[in-house]
């Protein structure tokens, strides 16, 4: 698997013995909104609870690289969903490392 772009806002996962890149594009995060019903602030709240309806459509709408259906096609027990929502979280909070973008727009204000 190809290596996350930070400037992105791309980071990775592992889960499930399966590696992935996720990635909160405006798609994604509305797709998550429409599923969860959830506020920005309230679906943050649910994945600190790691609550699994929210954490796997969470997932679900973030994979970028990677099968994220077949990821709990097979999956048995709750051990990995803390490191899963840490993941999310990354993902929807992204450090963008210090590759700033270039042109005009990475300098205005």
């Amino acid at each position: 698997m190809r290596k996350p772009i930070k400037s992105r806002g791309e980071v990775a996962c592992s889960f499930n013995g399966k590696e992935y890149i996720l990635c909160a594009t405006m798609a994604a995060l509305d797709q998550i909104e429409v599923e969860t019903d959830l506020a920005i602030a309230d679906l943050i709240n649910e994945i600190n609870k790691k609550r699994l309806s929210v954490l796997r459509r969470c997932f679900e709408a973030l994979v970028v690289e990677g099968d994220a259906a077949a990821a709990f096609a097979d999956k048995v027990g709750v051990a990995e969903l803390p490191e899963l929502s840490i993941s999310i979280m990354d993902a929807l909070i992204p450090d963008m490392g210090t590759d700033e973008g270039k042109g005009d727009a990475a300098s205005a204000s």
